[in-house]
């Protein structure tokens, strides 16, 4: 992904995918409360779904202070 005059570089995207994935909180909480101004080709859109996945699959749950994994029963 190119941006005007600011080059994107493969490797920051990896990265922020990959802590997506992981279930890392504060990419969880940029991309839930996230606000987006210009999301043209989606990128945001499908991050927030990806990030909806991971949370699912690891068990996180949002409540007033933060994340936090579900209790398993």
């Amino acid at each position: 992904m190119q941006r005007r005059g600011c080059p994107a570089r493969s490797g920051d995207w990896e990265e922020a995918i990959a802590r997506i994935e992981e279930g890392e909180p504060f990419f969880l909480e940029i991309l839930t409360e996230g606000e987006v101004l210009i999301d043209r080709g989606g990128a945001f859109r499908q991050l927030r779904q990806r990030s909806a996945i991971a949370a699912r699959k690891r068990g996180l749950e949002r409540t007033p202070y933060g994340w936090r994994w579900r209790e398993q029963r």
